[in-house]
């Protein structure tokens, strides 16, 4: 339970900031998201990842998810 709270928060957070205008999010404010609100430590692979879907599967955690600005509208 504990694990899909944060996960939704991190949801969350990461949708609040594609909600910017005309402001993508970039790979960097993606992993400091995570390494503020993800449940453990990033993976190495992680804080490797040079792009989103990299970094994303690096995590291996099906609660944890990036939205585009459409499938967060969609959401």
């Amino acid at each position: 339970m504990k694990k899909r709270i944060q996960a939704a928060l991190l949801s969350l957070a990461l949708g609040s900031s594609m909600a910017l205008p005309c402001a993508a999010l970039e790979v960097d404010d993606a992993r400091n998201l995570l390494r503020d609100y993800y449940i453990s430590e990033l993976p190495a692979a992680a804080e490797q990842a040079d792009n989103l879907d990299d970094l994303f599967a690096a995590l291996n955690d099906p609660y944890t998810l990036y939205y585009t600005a459409e499938e967060y509208a969609e959401f």
